[in-house]
């Protein structure tokens, strides 16, 4: 069938090839067109979370943290995802702004208290930034909301294997 470049789809994938390509010649610096199909998929797709977090990607190998700075502000008014907090979270890690970062994991997890892969996210993130006490114990109001969920247990012993805890590991896996 014939690509639809009314589709952000087609723009990240194209990107992503092109991306792909200047890596292997290792010149994605010097590489032209890259970046106009992330621009591109943003255009058509605002909503998608896909398209900001490529963009901002793509900015940060090439080296343009204030650009990708300046993006994540336009996603932060642009994303309807559900997950939106997680994903504002993510690309301000990636930047360095870990303030700001840190408070959209807390609404991340506010909004997602429950959800796996949020928890994990922000646990990483809170154990990165020296706060193992605060990961701790959003992972043990999870874990008391949802005493039998296997995921939870499979996400506090990874926690503890990352903090070197071992007997808590082993209690968490037993589930």
């Amino acid at each position: 069938s014939i690509p639809d470049k009314n589709d952000y789809r087609y723009h990240l994938r194209v990107g992503q090839i092109e991306l792909a390509k200047a890596r292997q010649k290792k010149n994605v610096a010097k590489a032209q067109g890259i970046e106009s199909h992330f621009r591109e998929a943003v255009r058509l797709a605002p909503g998608k979370r896909e398209t900001w977090l490529s963009l901002v990607a793509y900015l940060l190998e090439v080296e343009k943290r204030e650009e990708a700075i300046q993006e994540i502000a336009n996603a932060k008014e642009q994303l309807t995802d559900d997950f939106r907090h997680i994903i504002l979270a993510t690309m301000l890690r990636n930047v360095g702004k870990l303030e700001e970062a840190g408070a959209e994991y807390h609404l991340a997890l506010k909004e997602h208290p429950d959800n796996v892969r949020v928890l994990a996210s922000a646990l990483a993130f809170y154990q990165k930034i020296g706060k193992t006490d605060l990961a701790e114990e959003k992972l043990k109001a999870a874990l008391a909301r949802k005493p039998q969920n296997a995921d939870l247990h499979s996400a506090a012993a990874n926690f503890y294997a990352q903090s070197r805890e071992k007997e808590k590991r082993n209690l968490s896996l037993k589930y």
